[in-house]
């Protein structure tokens, strides 16, 4: 069994994205796929004293413009912001010094592209969670797979792959019958958000996983995986 999942580059995803990540075989980077703005590839949460703040990275996009050309707009101080709200909301956390430094190097850092950011920022968080799947970049695989579930399973045939682990939200568009014609297996993530101490008042969940490796740190992907499925545990089959 090959299990594959494809996503869009996100900016300091949220948990769901790595408990994918650490689930299946190969992890497919959709970087030639259009961008949509105002999603979460160019924004994300993280937790303050008066609740979430969202942290947006400002672009310059045309029309169509795909997510691996995406352009930032250095002309807004995102960066120092960004870095400087993150710091002040988490330098008293726990495990502050897990990331801090490699993570400031990269808000130090001129970016031109908002593709190069995001995968700088996911290696990282990758690295520190201890997950060794392998990350595909579909646009090197230089073929066109076409859109939607044809892009899927097409992408699934080309990685020799016999199972595809999709995102909940996929299911408003995927056509599953198509899955089925082709032999491929398909099941939809269904993650159960775990509870873990955080600082400054009630828990919240759906966050950056920012906030879980500053208040969690070396047991942050045990505690990604609770109460869901992960490589250990194929059972849906």
């Amino acid at each position: 069994m090959l299990i594959i999942t494809a996503h869009q580059p996100n900016y300091i995803p949220w948990l769901g994205f790595f408990h994918r990540m650490n689930y299946v075989d190969k992890f497919v980077i959709l970087d030639n796929v259009q961008f949509t703005k105002d999603a979460f590839i160019q924004r994300n949460k993280i937790k303050t004293s008066n609740g979430e703040l969202m942290l947006t990275v400002p672009v310059k996009v045309k029309t169509d413009t795909l997510i691996k050309d995406v352009l930032i707009d250095n002309s807004q101080s995102w960066q120092k912001r960004h870095w400087l709200s993150i710091k002040y909301n988490y330098n008293k956390s726990p495990y502050w010094d897990y990331l801090s430094n490699e993570l400031e190097d990269i808000y130090n850092k001129n970016w031109i592209k908002l593709f190069d950011l995001n995968m700088k920022i996911i290696e990282l968080i990758r690295n520190k969670l201890n997950i060794n799947t392998e990350i595909i970049i579909a646009s090197e695989l230089k073929q066109d797979f076409g859109k939607k579930t044809n892009l899927l399973i097409a992408l699934c045939k080309h990685l020799e792959a016999d199972t595809f682990f999709s995102g909940a939200g996929s299911k408003t568009y995927i056509e599953q019958e198509k899955f089925n014609q082709n032999n491929i297996n398909l099941f939809f993530q269904n993650y159960n958000h775990p509870i873990y101490k955080q600082r400054m008042g009630n828990f919240i969940s759906h966050l950056s996983i920012l906030d879980l490796l500053f208040n969690c740190g070396p047991k942050s992907l045990e505690i990604l995986i609770q109460g869901n499925l992960h490589n250990n545990n194929h059972s849906p089959f």
